[in-house]
């Protein structure tokens, strides 16, 4: 048996088919391209922003992240940190702690709200204990700087293309356990 080539006609309407879907997809490609180019010239309103909208202030003022910008002041930072670390220690215990019994409460097969409420205003002053005490070292440590270092945290912007990282978790400047910072490395 011998095999007989494919016709002309058929050829051609493969081509044309071929060169249909190789259009379509330049096109798709295209407007990806251009799309892209429009976002990463033109960002959205919410990604100017100013970086304190983007990143808490509570972040900013944190004792690693002081000493990321004024690393000058860092051993006076990590001194004034040493002296507020137990009682952020067990404030930070007792919000983790709250914050578990809202999560067990809400999760328990038979939900009572009463005390319920009771949990989420437990752990509502927990935050609000272990925030106050976290500001004192803000206020504290922002009578070691000098006017231009407060200047420079005032107006500190995270670099461009921080790859998604995390500023206020675990290992970012403003994350907790940081060398120096209370709740951190010892």
């Amino acid at each position: 048996m011998s095999a007989t080539p494919p016709s002309g006609r058929s050829w051609n309407a493969a081509l044309i088919v071929s060169l249909c879907l190789n259009l379509i997809l330049a096109g798709i490609i295209a407007t990806a391209l251009v799309r892209f180019s429009f976002a990463w010239h033109h960002p959205p309103a919410h990604a100017a922003a100013p970086p304190q909208d983007r990143i808490s202030v509570r972040q900013i003022l944190t004792p690693r992240m002081l000493i990321h910008i004024a690393p000058a002041k860092a051993d006076a930072i990590r001194e004034l940190a040493k002296s507020h670390r137990d009682r952020v220690d067990v404030l930070r215990a007792e919000s983790s702690e709250a914050r578990h019994e809202v999560l067990r409460l809400y999760g328990a097969p038979v939900f009572d709200k009463p005390v319920f409420e009771k949990a989420l205003a437990r752990m509502r002053a927990a935050d609000a204990a272990l925030e106050t005490e976290v500001l004192k070292l803000a206020v504290e440590t922002g009578s070691l700087l000098s006017p231009e270092e407060r200047k420079a945290v005032s107006e500190w912007k995270p670099p461009h293309g921080h790859g998604g990282r995390s500023w206020g978790g675990p290992g970012g400047p403003g994350g907790p356990g940081g060398p120096g910072e209370p709740g951190g490395a010892r």
